[in-house]
């Protein structure tokens, strides 16, 4: 059983001997040319293509799968020498973008932000450089180092580029591959073919180490009211009670805050890494037609996305919540939309112990305590837990910067960067991780 395998400690010289083949200017093209080829959700074969002649051109072996038409995962596989224990690196290739109007009314699919690609002052820019093109380009460049260094590692070494993880779910009129996400493409990885012993999801994390994360339940709550013209409209003394399904939505917001606030405080969740916060939040209202605010809406629907502490059922949040709604006597509806589960791993004790000596030997420094929002999302790590599979998010993440505002230690990120030397030093990172995990045979025979 994976579960059971003690990572094994990589003597210092083999380390140094892969490191000397992280080039820095190579890592930092790769990751520019990752974040110069668009993917938003929906569009990601484009960027899939490139990996896939990458990995073809450094002589790894490759496997290309077809999620859905126009979306690809790509996935490229340093083979181990024994059998031994096996690791896989996953990137999401989708991209947020921000959304136009257009995108908003279902009009026109995604357009990506325009970043140029570039290398400033020791920053490098690019749309989806943070989330997270960067982070693949380092676990590529990481096998690529191992590889050319001539070290045969054990076990196989496997690098999973993946369509649709952004937060995104069909909903309404939103249907279609723009907003298929959330983990689409590795639950299809996973179940065609491409499985290994542990993972690294290299997801944004500011360095911070995790493996046990939210669940996620999104809502569509509706309420009901009257189309009447402005002239016949009336007051009442409760918004419960008017014929504007707006007015009517206020109290029940009040109501699902009012919920949400106790819900977070019993929600934490302690684990061996830190804590994980479940949050809620309402991201969105829809209610009319601006160009007709002459006629108040016929409906009115707030969406709801509800975080879930780990091991625990969404379907039970679900319950609790619509107790309280119909506890307070309105007459709405409340429509799931979106549910996955989180998870806490079991088993993943080698792969911490791996990846925190390998931060160890690269900074001189432990890992510190994650924040609790990065440990508070939704990644693919949770669909590893969910096929048996001990899995742990580490990765970088934008430039943060000093602010009053910062989510955090007090730090704001820059949205699309990535700080040079963190690229480097988590492409050390990775390679260690690595060996540690597959072992480290005989020189490969050139």
């Amino acid at each position: 059983m994976a579960g059971s395998t003690r990572s094994r400690p990589v003597d210092a010289s083999t380390l140094e001997r892969v490191f000397a083949r992280i080039d820095e200017e190579e890592a930092c093209r790769l990751a520019m040319d990752l974040c110069a080829i668009p993917s938003p959700t929906g569009e990601e074969q484009a960027v899939a293509e490139f990996m896939l002649d990458w990995f073809g051109r450094q002589g790894f072996r490759s496997v290309r799968q077809e999620v859905e038409s126009g979306r690809l995962n790509a996935v490229g596989i340093l083979p181990g020498t024994a059998g031994a224990t096996s690791l896989m690196f996953n990137g999401h290739l989708d991209t947020g973008t921000p959304m136009r109007h257009e995108d908003i009314v279902g009009v026109v699919p995604l357009a990506p932000r325009p970043v140029a690609p570039r290398n400033e002052d020791g920053v490098l820019y690019g749309v989806g450089m943070d989330n997270m093109k960067s982070g693949i380009a380092a676990f590529m460049i990481a096998t690529l180092a191992i590889k050319r260094s001539g070290i045969a590692p054990l076990g196989d070494i496997v690098m999973a580029g993946v369509a649709g993880e952004i937060g995104r779910a069909p909903v309404d009129q939103y249907q279609g591959r723009h907003y298929r996400s959330k983990g689409i493409g590795t639950r299809y990885l996973l179940t065609h073919g491409i499985q290994s012993d542990y993972a690294i999801v290299a997801d944004t994390s500011h360095f911070g180490l995790t493996w046990a994360e939210c669940g996620v339940l999104y809502l569509k709550i509706s309420a009901q009211g009257r189309g009447l013209y402005t002239p016949f409209t009336s007051r009442t003394a409760e918004y419960r009670d008017s014929s504007n399904a707006i007015l009517k939505m206020i109290p029940v917001i009040a109501v699902i805050e009012k919920w949400a606030a106790d819900y977070e405080k019993r929600s934490i969740y302690p684990f061996g890494g830190g804590e994980v916060h479940p949050k809620v939040s309402i991201g969105s209202i829809m209610a009319g037609a601006p160009f007709r605010v002459a006629n108040t809406p016929l409906s009115c629907s707030i969406y709801v996305d509800i975080r879930v502490r780990p091991n625990a059922i969404p379907r039970d949040v679900l319950r609790e919540l619509l107790g309280v709604i119909v506890a307070s006597g309105f007459e709405v509806t409340v429509e799931p939309y979106l549910t996955q589960r989180g998870y806490e791993a079991e088993g993943a004790e080698p792969l911490i112990e791996a990846v925190r000596n390998a931060h160890q030997v690269v900074v001189g420094q432990p890992v510190r305590t994650i924040h609790p929002g990065e440990t508070s999302m939704w990644t693919d790590t949770n669909l590893y837990h969910e096929a048996g599979i001990p899995a742990v998010k580490f990765g970088i993440g934008g430039v943060l910067r000093d602010s009053p505002q910062g989510e955090r230690f007090g730090k704001m990120r820059v949205p699309d960067t990535t700080g040079v030397d963190d690229l480097v030093k988590v492409s050390k990172m990775y390679a260690a991780a690595a060996l540690t995990i597959c072992g480290v045979g005989s020189d490969r025979q050139p």
